[in-house]
């Protein structure tokens, strides 16, 4: 499989958008944020989404096809600067169990650290048992639990917090 791992730029809004309410869609109590409610966003609110300085969109493609998504958020207060958030990793269903959320978290490690970052924090649903097992894989740790963090359907769904020190 050829793959492709880059950062998405303002001309991949439609993608970006596509993959976004996709994974909203198919997995909603893993995500904080709401199908329906950026399915009604216009489109300056997604290329604005891909244009601010403190915030990295990675895109994964096979043959072309972007199949997979990662969202870093730097912090851009001076004494945090240091710090940055992994946000709305999601690979398509299909091309899950096929290393593809391990090289995107790879190369996601790399960039940090060559821009000299200390530490890349995370939050994934208690539930998802795959994501934690893979974030664990990376040398991510469990620091503690936001209960009841995400409500979707009459249930409420924890968030298991995961830090990294990059090296």
């Amino acid at each position: 499989m050829n793959e492709n791992i880059r950062l998405l730029t303002e001309a991949d809004y439609i993608l970006y958008k596509t993959i976004r309410l996709q994974l909203l869609k198919d997995h909603p109590s893993f995500f904080g944020s709401d199908y329906e409610e950026e399915s009604s966003f216009g489109d300056s609110v997604w290329k604005s989404r891909l244009a601010k300085d403190t915030v990295d969109t990675y895109g994964l493609f096979t043959s072309n096809q972007l199949v997979g998504l990662a969202v870093v958020v730097k912090n851009p207060r001076k004494k945090m600067k240091h710090i940055a958030n992994l946000n709305s990793m999601y690979i398509k269903s299909e091309y899950q169990n096929q290393g593809l959320g391990s090289k995107l978290i790879d190369r996601i490690i790399k960039d940090l650290i060559n821009k000299g970052l200390h530490r890349l924090n995370l939050s994934v649903v208690e539930s998802n048992q795959y994501a934690k097992k893979l974030y664990l894989s990376k040398g991510f740790i469990h620091y503690g639990t936001e209960p009841e963090s995400i409500y979707h359907q009459g249930k409420y769904h924890n968030l298991y917090l995961m830090s990294l020190l990059l090296r």
